[in-house]
């Protein structure tokens, strides 16, 4: 069962948050509008208006690609608390100009968020240590640990990083936990306990996540360029 929820009394660090400006962008990823984090993730904008914008998910393999990194989601998240997901998932924000700008833009918003919830010192990550591995339009329900009024329609920006790190100082406003999973605990995990997850890594798990890591373990990684992300990736129905 969902949570009483009464919007006002949550985390007011996480309520600030939401009042940022995400991109709004029509089903080929052009961008269309802005409209903040709070009403974009609002169930009935998505449902009636089928508000669509964009978001991205980094993905962190140890350098010899045998662990992963997780994160867990930190109980004052308005969205998907204590829920776990992959290394750091956000939105490029409109009122950052160099944001907007495709996947350097989305790289850029990477950076900024990594750092602000891991704690990892500015200069750790660089655009170049980001792989583009495509980018998936994707919906969303809630999880039964969930607000019931939000869900997720995004077009989701899929970012690779392969490197050794641990991170001693992260935002417990926005992390409650860490750690480096191999595959074979990971696919356990999911079977077992799926609903300890976010939907859209539960979606990519299923459909993306261990091709690519394989692909990353063999060092035979397929990079996608821009000009190869052109396409993209419909998980929806309409």
């Amino acid at each position: 069962m969902a949570r009483s929820f009464v919007y006002e009394s949550l985390d007011s660090t996480q309520r600030k948050l939401m009042d940022e400006r995400c991109i709004l962008v029509d089903k080929r990823d052009e961008i269309i509008g802005s409209e903040s984090k709070r009403n974009c993730h609002l169930k009935s904008n998505i449902k009636q208006k089928r508000m669509l914008h964009r978001a991205f998910s980094v993905f962190l393999f140890s350098q010899d690609a045998s662990k992963m990194f997780l994160q867990q989601r930190a109980p004052s998240k308005i969205t998907y608390p204590n829920l776990w997901s992959n290394a750091c998932c956000s939105h490029p924000l409109f009122e950052i100009e160099s944001e907007i700008e495709g996947w350097s833009g989305v790289k850029k918003a990477a950076i900024r968020r990594m750092n602000f919830e891991l704690g990892s010192d500015t200069g750790c990550f660089r655009e170049e240590d980001f792989i583009p591995m495509g980018r998936i339009h994707y919906e969303a329900e809630n999880s039964i640990e969930t607000e019931p009024e939000f869900m997720e329609h995004e077009i989701d920006y899929l970012l690779f990083v392969q490197k050794d790190l641990q991170f001693d100082h992260v935002n417990k406003n926005e992390v409650n936990d860490s750690k480096w999973v191999s595959e074979e605990e990971l696919r356990r995990w999911l079977k077992e306990e799926k609903n300890d997850f976010t939907p859209w890594f539960r979606l990519i798990a299923e459909r993306k996540l261990f091709d690519i890591w394989n692909q990353f373990r063999s060092g035979c990684v397929q990079e996608l360029e821009e000009t190869k992300s052109s396409e993209i990736e419909r998980w929806v129905t309409n």
